[in-house]
């Protein structure tokens, strides 16, 4: 009889310690529930951070190289060489070729002009400018624009434009799909696509800071149009200005960015009669000739024009696109490389189910889009791990893919279907490293290398043999290649 009452009061104080640990674990699993986006986001910063600082070339000095180098030269021109007119690459242009670090084409009036236009560099300054100062004031480096820590802050203005730019597309998916599917869609994304590759490994391209910039405006659009202010109208000028500037085809966006947000009940007509009859539309318009402003005037001192085409005889063949070779070739085919955009290209039907004017509208951009992309006469755009050129559509993307994953999620056997993202988000990482470890070339796959290479840790013996080197000649001559040559 003695002993009963601490038998009792045992069982009871584990009850409630039981209780107790139940209550927290409810709480944290409420928790995750509530906030499973911003979480998934926090992961992938730290992540994006850490393979960025780990596997980006900057220790080597090789992030401010080819593309990059056009993009970025300009900065370095006007702060450094204190020269924004590039009169001092004449002197001495074919050390700089050699180099790698100026690169510019003489116009018929005799100015040097940059292939690429200035949009990224001036989103590049504020970094540029950090480094400027360390190497200065601190850094024993050359004060050149393209030692160490001019190379180290370009990796880092990538990262933190497309961790940005997740930010941004979390807030815009937040208004259409619960937090646990917006969650999933940003891990996909961020984790399945060639994004990864172009954030965290071959930093410095234009492609994360043109995700950005969409994001950017798809989350702005709504507010711009609904509360009509100053400051969100030149923030979306500013937006939409950048975006065109870094590359003019960007100008397709707008029709996504606009009419997907079109009121439900309004017409087109009328839903576009109503932007144009807007005041702080002229404003937004404003903003963007303030950021076009600087490059009008380099054309015009270079070139004597207001407008100056800079890519030379590089043009697009209307009539002999590529959009089956840049959507399945083995050498840069978007479902290929990046197949987490079959998932999103099947969004498409959940999609329509969810919001019709959404769907209707992504399928006409895409068939416009994918059409003026791949009709570039370098439609698989020289050496890149996949499509790297659709990178800048993502954010459109996430939204069939994030209809998928809603529509999943209510299915009863929805951990099986979660396979297929599961397994493309390892494919995208080890491809990735395939890619980087040279395994995948740079510009001469074909199905027969792909097959021999796939999930190998090593090239095998013959391997090289069965690479094809694109015909760059006659692409750019006549729209199509007809030489075949072996990889040499």
């Amino acid at each position: 009889m003695g002993s009963a009452p601490s038998i009792v009061f045992l069982n009871t104080g584990g009850s409630s310690n039981g209780m107790v640990n139940h209550l927290h674990i409810g709480k944290l699993s409420g928790m995750l529930k509530r906030h499973f986006s911003l979480i998934c986001l926090i992961f992938i910063t730290l992540f994006y951070f850490y393979e960025g600082h780990q596997k980006s070339r900057w220790r080597e000095n090789r992030v401010i190289i080819n593309d990059v180098v056009i993009y970025y030269s300009y900065l370095p021109a006007t702060f450094i060489k204190k020269d924004p007119l590039w009169n001092f690459y004449e002197k001495n242009e074919k050390e700089y070729n050699q180099k790698g670090q100026y690169w510019a084409f003489k116009s018929p009036q005799g100015g040097y002009i940059p292939k690429m236009s200035m949009g990224k560099a001036m989103m590049d300054l504020p970094f540029f400018l950090i480094a400027d100062w360390y190497t200065q004031f601190i850094s024993n480096s050359p004060r050149d624009g393209f030692s160490r820590p001019y190379q180290y802050i370009i990796t880092w203005s990538t990262l933190i434009y497309s961790v940005l730019g997740l930010l941004l597309l979390r807030g815009w998916l937040r208004r259409f799909f619960d937090d646990k599917t917006t969650g999933w869609t940003l891990l996909a994304l961020a984790l399945g696509t060639n994004l990864f590759f172009y954030a965290t490994h071959e930093t410095g391209m234009s492609h994360p800071h043109n995700f950005f910039l969409l994001a950017a405006a798809l989350y702005i659009f709504p507010l711009w149009y609904n509360k009509r202010s100053f400051i969100l109208s030149v923030c979306f000028g500013i937006i939409i200005g950048l975006l065109i500037l870094i590359r003019p085809i960007n100008i397709l966006l707008l029709f996504p960015i606009v009419f997907m947000h079109r009121p439900k009940g309004m017409g087109a007509i009328p839903y576009l009669q109503s932007i144009l009859s807007l005041k702080q539309l002229l404003i937004s318009i404003a903003a963007a000739i303030i950021i076009w402003t600087p490059q009008l005037i380099f054309w015009k001192m270079q070139s004597g024009n207001w407008l100056y085409y800079s890519y030379g005889n590089e043009s697009f063949f209307w009539l002999k696109p590529h959009v089956f070779e840049g959507l399945f070739s083995f050498r840069k085919g978007w479902f290929i490389y990046t197949p987490m955009m079959l998932l999103a290209i099947l969004g498409l039907i959940p999609l329509y189910r969810k919001n019709k004017n959404s769907a209707r509208i992504l399928l006409l951009f895409l068939c416009v889009f994918l059409y003026v992309t791949f009709s570039w006469w370098c439609w698989w755009y020289g050496g890149s791990f996949g499509a790297r050129t659709l990178i800048d559509i993502l954010p459109l993307m996430a939204f069939p893919l994030a209809a998928g994953f809603e529509w999943v999620s209510r299915q009863k056997k929805r951990w099986i279907l979660f396979i297929a993202p599961v397994f493309f988000v390892y494919l995208n990482n080890y491809q990735s490293w395939q890619y980087s470890q040279g395994f995948i070339h740079f510009d001469s796959m074909t199905y027969e290398g792909y097959t021999t290479i796939f999930l190998k840790d090593h090239t095998p013996i013959g391997y090289w043999e069965k690479l094809i080197t694109p015909d760059y000649e006659n692409s750019q001559k006549f729209g199509e290649e007809r030489n075949s040559m072996p990889l040499q």
